[in-house]
This record gives structure tokens, sequence and C-alpha cells, in this order.
């Protein structure tokens, strides 16, 4: 669906909310803690990238996405430097298991969030902490106060509702009012006491998310009520993309269209195919949505989708172009291909 920006505010140097309008009849449904896809055009080239809502649903047809400024990040740099008032974007559906309908019936909710990992937490503590009954702890890690996204949003939240208790955490210098320490699982039962009878939402960078997994289950968390974002690939950053990289150009073939390209090991096969002017259907960009499904013919891939492909079609050599890492020559058939 179009959407146009409305409003945009800086929450720190290197992140921005950016507010959306849908157009026309189209309304943008989702639950808080999802995200959507969004197709940027930078230079002449289509980009698609995925962010978390940051506002909870409204009425009058209105969105919030909030975006953190990444090193190597094309579209986040443009998103966060370029002023947007104005501009038309293609989004999409909502997606994502990782939502406030997983915490729907908790007793207390313990959120643990680094960095830009704070965006879809932050809408699902504004939607749960109305229920004034539902006792809601977040723990909120970043280098330094500067860098904390929603900080002011936070303590008001804290200063409002007396069923949420809020702990900011600095890795630099100390500061008045947050605590200078790692995540830890001492942290965890000190700060949060009730933490084995709680529901736990995770989200930040994968190394995070798995020590803060890994910490509530020794705490005797029950690993069934511990959830995870997982909208962000990991293929990009294994090792396995560094060795890829060393050993030069495969080859992959297009049956239906009857060309054949050479791309890097380790590229993904989306990219490669948009880069080869060539087009297939696909939306959530991560694995989630399954609309980029393809038949592969000969060859194989490293692929690392979160449910986006059943069983069943796995079997039939049907992969994900979105998530499938190229590891060798391949021969894929995309229907409706076109030069």
């Amino acid at each position: 669906m179009k959407v146009e920006v409305i409003a945009e505010r800086r929450e720190t140097d290197s992140a921005k909310t950016i507010r959306f309008r849908t157009a026309g009849i189209h309304r943008m449904s989702f639950l808080p803690g999802q995200y959507c896809s969004i197709q940027v055009e930078i230079e002449g080239k289509l980009y698609k990238r995925c962010y978390s809502f940051s506002s909870t649903p409204r009425a009058d047809e209105t969105f919030d996405i909030t975006v953190k400024k990444v090193a190597s990040g094309t579209v986040s740099k443009y998103l966060v430097d370029t002023p947007l008032v104005g501009q038309i974007f293609e989004v999409s559906e909502a997606f994502g298991e990782f939502n406030e309908l997983k915490l729907m019936n908790a007793s207390s909710i313990v959120f643990i969030a680094a960095g830009s990992g704070i965006t879809p937490v932050y809408s699902m503590l504004k939607s749960l902490s109305i229920n004034r009954a539902l006792p809601i702890t977040l723990l909120y890690y970043n280098r330094n106060r500067q860098e904390a996204i929603f900080y002011k949003q936070l303590k008001a939240l804290e200063r409002d509702y007396e069923n949420v208790t809020i702990h900011l955490f600095s890795s630099e210098l100390p500061d008045c009012d947050m605590h200078h320490e790692k995540l830890s699982p001492m942290s965890l039962k000190r700060l949060c006491p009730d933490i084995k009878s709680s529901q736990i939402a995770i989200c930040g960078p994968a190394g995070f998310m798995d020590s803060a997994q890994r910490f509530a289950s020794r705490l005797g968390v029950d690993e069934s009520v511990i959830y995870r974002e997982s909208f962000t690939n990991q293929l990009l950053t294994s090792k396995l993309d560094v060795d890829y990289a060393k050993d030069g150009l495969i080859e992959i073939q297009f049956s239906c269209a009857k060309k054949s390209v050479k791309a890097s090991k380790g590229a993904l096969l989306l990219d490669v195919i948009r880069e080869s002017n060539m087009s297939v259907s696909s939306e959530c960009c991560v694995g989630s949505c399954g609309i980029c499904k393809i038949k592969l013919k000969k060859g194989s891939v490293k692929m690392n989708h979160i449910g986006g492909l059943n069983p069943i079609d796995e079997n039939n050599n049907y992969i994900l172009a979105c998530c499938s890492q190229l590891t060798g020559d391949l021969v894929v058939d995309l229907e409706g291909t076109t030069n």
C-alpha cells in the first residue's frame, strides 16, 4: 500500500521516528510488536527493508516506525538523514510473531532490549501498560544515555503507570539514572525477583538475545515463555559469508528466462535477481511471508527462513529468495521472470 510521510522526529543523533498516513481506503492493520517492509528508491535503485512499528494502532490511519542509522546501512542512512515529509513510500502488510498476543495471558512480563531493539518493545509496552494489574519490567541496554531511544517517553511511562518499572543501562560512563553493569543472571535475578514466573520478550542484536535467553533459562524460566524478535536475518553476519567472499564468483542459471549471471558466493539470491534486471515478488525480505518462493532445480543454498516455507515445499526443492545465501552454482526457475 502507498503511504505518505506526514511528520518526523529525532529520537537521538542516529535515530528518527517517521509518521506515515495511509492513502485512500487502505489502512495499516498491525499488532504492537510487528513490523512491515518499506520500499525505498535511492539514486534510481529500489531497496526493501523491514522496520518495527513503534506506535500502537490508531484510529486516524497513521502509524510510526523508528529507524536507527547504521554505519553500513544505505537505507537507514537515507531515512534518518533525509527530510521525508511529503514523500510517498510503498509498504507491505504487517508481519511478525513477536507481538503482544504472545503476552496477553501473562501474570507478569519482563522486556529485555538493547539499542534499536527497543522499537517493537516500546510499542508493546505502551499497549500493555494500560492494564494496571499487570506488572511490567523493562531492562534496556545502551552505550550511553545519548543513544537511548525513547528515553524521555520511557521515563514518562514509568511515572504515569505504577505497574511499569524501567531500568536503563549504560556500558560507558556511569549516569545518574542509569545502571552501569552488563546483562547477567545476577542482575536479572536482583532486578526481576519474580522472573521465574514471568513471560520474557527479548529484542536486540543476536548475541545479546542469545545471552538474555540463556540467563533467563538458567534462572528457571521455561523456554516456552521466552519470546525473541527474529525479523533480522542473521545470514549476512555469519562467518560463512566471510569465507564465501574469498572464493570468487559462481554461476546462477534462470531456466525460464534462459539467462545466466555471475555472483559472489555468500550473496543473497534476491539481491542477485534484482541486480540482474529480473524480478520476483517479495514483501518481508526476511523469510517470513513466503511470497518470494521459487523452484531450485539444481544446486543448493544456505537458507535461513523464519516460517515462510512449509516442510512440503522444502522437500519439493522450493526456496525463499530473500533468505537464501549462494554456496555454489545453481539453476532456479522464476515464474513470471522478465528481462
